[in-house]
């Protein structure tokens, strides 16, 4: 017989197990070979990343291969080093959200000191090792492509840029709408339910149980996300709470330098032209005044006396890190009205 005690302490390993079943990070997988094409056993691979110098390190199996899990998705430097060859060493690898990577060195004879640099081209970025049906957006595509400043509810959020893969539809309710083309709240995917899609952030679900996937009151600003994965097919069994798809986001974090941008993105009846009617009857423009405004600051955290640095001010160098995003949205909007008064 189990004691109370036990049983308490059971169900809250189970509570932890299904909180972090799901995830928003990434991973790096691949082979290690010696000039002839054999595997290379107990090679060490290190990737480091290289906003926060974050560094993992794994051993190669007795035939070669290593897998990195668990990996935030940042650029990475990884390096494969083992006795008797020269270290290779591929800069730049780009991890994205719940994606797995595969990454192969081939190393050469020679000092362990000697260093051999992969481009980034020759690292190849197509996912063998998982069937998964995946589109990946991030930061620069949302802040490059055109994103509508007209409402919290049909404006500026990245989960407009879903429409870029060629799986995701409007819902039925929303065909012929004015909106339609940037609805973020009823959208099918592989002809799923309209609101039965998954869509976490950092990990987390939004699902509410009022009114399904409703995104707009929950969604990370375009400045204080990093970057979304679209999965429509064949994901891992750990997304199955949806119908149709999963959408992954993870946020910005911040690194160990200090980062930040201020924004206002304005409308104004000031910049527009005035309708033809009114132009005709002499009436001035309506009053369409919005701004979708905010900032942000992310870096290290630093604690005095604590840590690694100066007397004084010491930080968690590479560890711990902060980022705050504030985004606001106001608006003040008119219409003109004719009316015809008889006498």
């Amino acid at each position: 017989m189990l004691s109370r005690g036990s049983l308490l302490a059971l169900f809250f390993l189970l509570s932890i197990t299904s909180a972090v079943a799901q995830t928003d990070r990434g991973s790096l997988t691949g082979r290690v070979t010696d000039p002839n094409g054999a595997g290379v056993a107990n090679a060490k691979v290190t990737a480091t990343n290289l906003n926060t110098a974050d560094s993992r390190e794994v051993q190669t199996s007795d035939d070669g291969h290593y897998t990195i899990p668990e990996l935030k998705a940042d650029p990475y430097k990884v390096t494969a080093e083992a006795q008797g060859f020269k270290t290779a060493s591929a800069e730049n690898i780009v991890v994205a959200v719940q994606t797995n990577r595969t990454l192969d060195f081939k190393l050469e004879i020679g000092e362990i000191s000697s260093v051999v640099t992969i481009s980034n081209e020759e690292a190849p970025v197509l996912q063998t090792e998982t069937p998964v049906r995946q589109t990946n957006v991030t930061e620069r595509q949302v802040k490059e492509l055109p994103l509508l400043v007209s409402s919290e509810f049909a404006g500026r959020t990245p989960l407009s840029f879903i429409y870029l893969d060629s799986n995701v539809t409007q819902g039925a309710e929303t065909q012929g709408s004015a909106a339609s083309g940037t609805n973020t709240t009823r959208f099918r995917i592989s002809g799923g339910q309209a609101l039965g899609t998954e869509i976490l952030i950092d990990g987390a679900s939004t699902r509410r149980t009022q009114n399904g996937t409703f995104f707009s009151e929950v969604a990370p600003g375009p400045n204080a996300f990093q970057e979304f994965t679209l999965s429509t097919s064949s994901y891992s069994a750990e997304f199955g709470n949806s119908s149709g798809g999963v959408i992954n986001f993870t946020q910005k974090s911040g690194g160990n330098d200090y980062h930040g941008e201020i924004y206002d993105l304005i409308r104004n009846e000031k910049f527009n032209a005035n309708t033809f009617r009114s132009n005709a009857q002499n009436i001035p423009r309506a009053r369409d005044n919005q701004n979708d405004f905010g900032f942000n600051i992310g870096g290290p955290i630093t604690i005095p006396n604590f840590g690694q640095g100066g007397p004084m001010v010491r930080r968690f160098r590479n560890h711990a890190f902060f980022f705050f995003n504030y985004e606001g949205y106001r608006f003040t909007e008119g219409s003109t009205t004719s009316s015809l008064f008889r006498h």
